[in-house]
């Protein structure tokens, strides 16, 4: 059921590429994030009459989603990032990006271990069916609350700088009013290697 999740990200990785040079990261930031989070508050309706392809399609959904944030996230990351520092920037990325989806798991596995025993609930037992699904239902809402601090992050962004940062030039006075966002052939390869695997569960 969770398949469709990397399905989402494939897809929309070349999609993803030809919008950041048109409306840029900060944009693709908040829609990325603000559809994850509509994405997994709807998970948090689902009941044990729930169809598995409306679990599935969601799973999509949020793939499709995740595939407009992490463009914009490797692009900005390594916008500042010398050629020759490519190679250990990515190490770093990678590292930092297995550490984040680790944490993840483990906070929402807290959550629901604590919304299990909030609800009196034990897994496997058909007694507490009931109240492990709302356990179930409550870690969604917590995981959708938690993308909230993804759209806060991404109002920090200065598309603007960032493409003056990757460019390595000073932005002229009129600059600032251009609607497109330029950028560059070395962020551009960058942001075009798009890994299916940070996709979790």
């Amino acid at each position: 059921i969770t398949f469709p999740t990397a399905i989402g990200v494939a897809v929309m990785a070349q999609p993803a590429a030809r919008l950041y040079p048109v409306i840029g990261a900060q944009r693709m930031l908040l829609a990325g994030f603000a559809g994850a989070i509509a994405a997994n508050f709807a998970l948090a309706l689902i009941d044990y009459g729930t169809s598995d392809w409306w679990i599935a399609a969601n799973m999509f959904v949020r793939g499709l989603f995740f595939g407009l944030v992490i463009i914009p996230i490797q692009t900005v990351t390594f916008a500042t990032i010398r050629p020759e520092a490519m190679g250990r920037a990515s190490s770093i990325f990678n590292t930092v990006r297995q550490v984040g989806s680790s944490l993840g798991v483990a906070v929402l596995a807290s959550a629901l271990t604590n919304r299990l025993g909030y609800h009196d609930a034990v897994l496997g037992d058909p007694a507490t069916r009931d109240a492990a699904l709302t356990a179930f239902q409550d870690t969604f809402m917590i995981a959708g609350a938690l993308g909230v601090l993804g759209l806060v992050a991404s109002l920090f962004i200065d598309d603007r700088k960032v493409t003056k940062a990757a460019a390595g030039e000073v932005l002229e006075p009129a600059a600032t009013e251009a609607t497109h966002v330029h950028i560059p052939r070395r962020v551009a390869s960058a942001a075009e290697a798009v890994p299916v695997d940070v996709v979790g569960d």
